[in-house]
């Protein structure tokens, strides 16, 4: 006689093998989660990369495309200030301006030469100048009809002019400007002239000899053509010593510019990091790229690491074809 057993029936999921799968669930949870969060990451530092780079190459871009129009004439005005922190830098340029105070100009009246300028204003944003201006309105010129130059004329109005609207802000993250220059005889200087047989010095009565207006700070260069009596008869150089302008800057994207307005740091503070160019004769290895490129390391600046990672330095060389 036979007798009929049943099969074993399970009865579920013993405690080691729930505590098992538990485990392997939450391990593959937080692999997910840090996953996501270094794809965030990523992701994050990838726009900001993208969103200073943007910034970037509008500002040299517009900067250049101003360049590539500048008025060769050497008897234009222009003015660069050299300052601790960021530069003033205005010329000539034959584009389109606004009229003055700001205003649209009809079709009609769009001259051929426009005041241009950068500066960085109180709010640590890049800000671009324009004013047409007449050809046929000399107050412009560097020098007045018996040849003697005039250092104020129209262009260092707008320059030391805080409120204006004839300014408006190219890039809200381009915090600082440096501007130097590749010279004709192949050195790098802070001013836009050669340099003397001395340091340039106002008074000079030798014929060749160069001065920069207003104690070598600011202002336009001005050659020695001769001597009326004792009298020196002083001619503007414009850009005949310069064979390229080299602009560097300094940008923040927009979510670290976020992070330093939230702590307790300022950008002005961040800004003054970046060191200055100064004297007539530099080495290329002088130059701002390095030295800001250095600052921006962590824990260099003073300011979170997330800050620090959105800050970038960029600098372009604008050849020129001068007289």
């Amino acid at each position: 006689m036979f007798k009929l057993v049943s099969p074993r029936v399970r009865g579920g999921f013993t405690l080691i093998e729930l505590l098992v799968a538990m485990a392997i669930f939450a391990i593959m949870i937080a692999f997910l989660a840090q996953l996501m969060s270094n794809t965030s990451v990523a992701t994050n530092a990838s726009k900001g990369r993208l969103n200073a780079d943007d910034q970037a190459r509008f500002a040299l871009d517009r900067i250049g495309d101003d360049l590539s129009h500048l008025s060769k004439r050497a008897d234009l005005d222009y003015y660069i200030k050299k300052q601790s922190g960021n530069d003033l830098f205005y010329f000539y340029s034959e584009v389109p301006g606004l009229g003055s105070g700001g205003t649209a100009i009809d079709a009609d009246n769009v001259s051929g030469v426009s005041l241009v300028g950068y500066r960085i204003n109180a709010e640590n944003q890049l800000e671009r100048y324009s004013e047409t201006q007449s050809w046929e309105d000399l107050s412009f010129l560097t020098y007045t009809d018996n040849d003697t130059v005039d250092p104020h004329s129209e262009i260092n109005v707008p320059a030391e002019t805080e409120t204006d609207p004839n300014f408006h802000v190219l890039c809200n993250g381009v915090f600082r400007l440096e501007i130097t220059f590749l010279l004709r005889d192949g050195t790098y200087s802070a001013f836009p002239s050669l340099q003397n047989d001395s340091p340039m010095l106002t008074g000079i009565d030798k014929v060749g000899r160069r001065q920069w207006d207003s104690g070598e700070t600011s202002g336009a260069t001005s050659l020695c053509v001769g001597l009326d009596g004792t009298a020196q008869i002083w001619r503007g150089l414009g850009w005949r010593d310069v064979s390229a302008v080299i602009v560097t800057i300094a940008v923040i994207d927009d979510s670290s510019l976020k992070i330093i307005s939230s702590t307790s740091s300022s950008l002005t503070d961040v800004a003054s990091k970046f060191s200055d160019t100064t004297g007539t004769l530099i080495s290329p290895t002088d130059l701002p790229l390095k030295d800001w490129s250095d600052q921006i390391k962590p824990g260099s600046l003073g300011i979170p690491k997330k800050a620090v990672a959105g800050i970038r330095v960029y600098q372009r060389a604008f050849y020129l074809n001068t007289l």
